[in-house]
């Protein structure tokens, strides 16, 4: 798996794949940051989804254009907290940042062939979907409004679009609010209407995501907060206060994990194209991470 996804090279991090060393060699190029963002969503997403769904690359293209905007607002201090964020040296923690989102995929493959067994297989679908929905979609949705707000001339330190200033650590809501509020303003100018309605797309989809009684904010840690019991019918299911009906079976939290799927996917993309943007910015990222 490793030699497909990044690896070290004279100490520096790179992906093995053409796309990303024509990227970083000239961020400036659209193109071939587009080109990087669908290389790394079939990566992801693997036999799921082969050819490149319309919507999906409307989006990536959205995140190249957020990038060579943005980027264009990035002073040298805001560079410097960049990098020495993503190579793990500074005082914000990013979770598993370099990690392989393959080891994702091979859970999710083996969900979908998973009969549905009750309770016990609901937990497990809610694991995947809680871990996909905050370490994939939660930070890189952070850092996409953060992205979006610099190119829209609103810069700020890019620790602030992790943490407060408790350093307690922003929600999914904080990230779909901020961008939902730019575009509904018509920001940033850059976007084209193909672009910004795939975005609000974007938005609309995961915020329905647990709907009609829950929201994306209330699936994380959900599986914590439940017990498995058997229904007056004698079927195993998840049962929980979150939710009117107060039971949940294993084929809500497959439909939740697989609507997550796509736009953790899409996100990790999206990461990938940020790292580009830095490392080409830098001259190569030196990550501390000893998963390299």
């Amino acid at each position: 798996m490793r030699a497909s996804w990044f690896k070290i090279e004279e100490g520096k991090a790179s992906a093995p794949w053409k796309e990303w060393k024509v990227c970083v060699a000239d961020t400036e190029d659209l193109k071939a940051s587009v080109s990087l963002g669908m290389r790394v969503f079939q990566v992801c997403m693997g036999p799921l989804v082969p050819p490149m769904p319309r919507p999906a690359r409307a989006q990536i293209e959205a995140y190249a254009h957020a990038l060579h905007h943005g980027f264009d607002e990035v002073d040298e201090r805001t560079l410097r907290e960049l990098v020495s964020s993503f190579e793990g040296r500074g005082g914000l923690v990013e979770p598993r940042f370099w990690e392989d989102p393959r080891h994702r995929l091979a859970q999710h493959l083996s969900l979908n062939e998973a009969p549905y067994r009750g309770g016990g297989l609901a937990r497990i679908e809610l694991l995947a979907l809680e871990d996909d929905l905050d370490h994939n979609v939660r930070l890189n949705l952070l850092r996409l409004a953060w992205i979006l707000e610099m190119g829209a001339g609103m810069p700020s330190p890019y620790s602030k679009s992790q943490s407060d200033d408790w350093r307690s650590p922003r929600k999914i809501s904080d990230a779909l609010s901020g961008i939902s509020q730019l575009l509904d303003e018509g920001l940033p100018e850059f976007l084209d209407d193909r672009e910004a309605k795939a975005l609000r797309r974007m938005v609309a989809d995961l915020r329905r995501l647990g709907a009609p009684e829950l929201g994306p904010e209330a699936l994380v840690s959900l599986s914590q907060r439940c017990d498995v019991a058997v229904n007056a019918g004698g079927r195993p299911v998840l049962l929980s206060a979150s939710f009117k009906a107060g039971e949940l079976s294993a084929k809500d939290a497959r439909a939740w994990r697989k609507s997550c799927f796509l736009y953790g996917s899409l996100m990790t993309s999206f990461k990938v194209m940020m790292l580009a943007h830095v490392s080409g910015k830098v001259g190569g990222l030196r990550p501390m991470s000893a998963l390299l």
